[in-house]
Formats: C-alpha cells, sequence, structure tokens
C-alpha cells in the first residue's frame, strides 16, 4: 500500500489534521517499530473512513445540513435542546449496539 492509498483512506493526513492520538502512533519510540506504527494507521484509516460514510448516510437519511462529530471537533456551545442527538442512528449505522 502506498502513501497515497493512505491518504485517500485517512483524509485527515491529506488535509494536515493529526490528532494528538495519531500524533502519539507515528512517534517512533524504542518499543514500537515502522511496521507497527504502519498498521496502526492504517487501521485508525479504515474506522475513520467506515465512521464518516455512517455519518454521512445518516445525515443524508435524517436530512440534516450538518453533523458535528463532538468526540473530534471542539464546539464551545451547543445548545442540545434545540439540537439532534444522531449518535444512535450512527452507531446502528455501522452495526453498533
Amino acid at each position: 500500500m502506498s502513501l497515497n492509498d493512505i491518504l485517500d483512506i485517512f483524509p485527515y493526513f491529506a488535509l494536515g489534521f493529526i490528532s494528538t492520538k495519531i500524533w502519539e502512533l507515528i512517534t517512533p519510540t524504542n518499543e514500537r517499530n515502522a511496521k507497527e506504527i504502519y498498521m496502526e494507521i492504517l487501521v485508525y484509516g479504515i474506522i475513520y473512513k467506515k465512521l464518516d460514510d455512517a455519518i454521512k448516510e445518516v445525515g443524508a437519511a435524517e436530512g440534516v445540513i450538518y453533523i458535528f462529530d463532538l468526540a473530534r471537533t471542539p464546539i464551545p456551545y451547543v445548545n442540545e435542546t434545540l439540537s439532534i442527538n444522531l449518535t444512535n442512528k450512527v452507531k446502528a449505522n455501522l452495526g453498533i449496539k
């Protein structure tokens, strides 16, 4: 798998958004070799791609204008009374109970 394949799977790298967790994954240590790091990056990329696809599918089905993933995007204020929480529908789309 080439770097372009990884970038296709994991658009956050392509856009330059690297979370703290991903930064930890790509930082070599004495205990971790490059192959282990590479495989973890691929796994996280595949997971985030599936999550993003599920969010898009649920958003389209629900007819919403946008969806914020508050676990990945800090929003200073959210009015929970006026918001729709689609977490359970996204989980169901992914087959998670």
